[in-house]
């Protein structure tokens, strides 16, 4: 059967999608070489903007352990990969609780999930 040009799209979509805490973690073995100590520095060396490495570092750093390893072992599901994007995660960053980081997110994999608790 003949694929058309919006699903070829939605293909090429999902072999550019990477796992937003992948990414953060790539981004923080940047900050192991010593002469790297600001954010404008690993930006440099990256080829972003600071602001990029800052936020994508807080993902991985502000989150707590449970939800950076469901995320990372879940991480090439592509169902995951569409929900939990760096947009839907950065709210969690801000919350100051970790019960409180923990039952959002577990709402958002309900979610994810058609409502199903998980």
């Amino acid at each position: 059967s003949k694929i058309s040009a919006r699903r070829w799209q939605q293909y090429q979509n999902h072999c550019n999608r990477e796992n937003p805490i992948l990414t953060g973690l790539r981004f923080l073995r940047v900050f192991e070489q010593e002469t790297v100590k600001t954010y404008a520095h690993a930006a440099e060396i990256l080829g972003i903007s600071r602001q990029r490495v800052f936020q994508y570092t807080a993902l991985v750093t502000k989150l707590p352990q449970e939800i950076t390893d469901y995320l990372v072992a879940n991480g090439h599901d592509l169902a995951t990969l569409r929900h939990f994007t760096e947009r839907r995660l950065r709210p969690l960053t801000v919350l100051k609780d970790v019960k409180e980081q923990t039952a959002q997110f577990e709402r958002m994999l309900a979610d994810m999930n058609g409502g199903a608790s998980a």
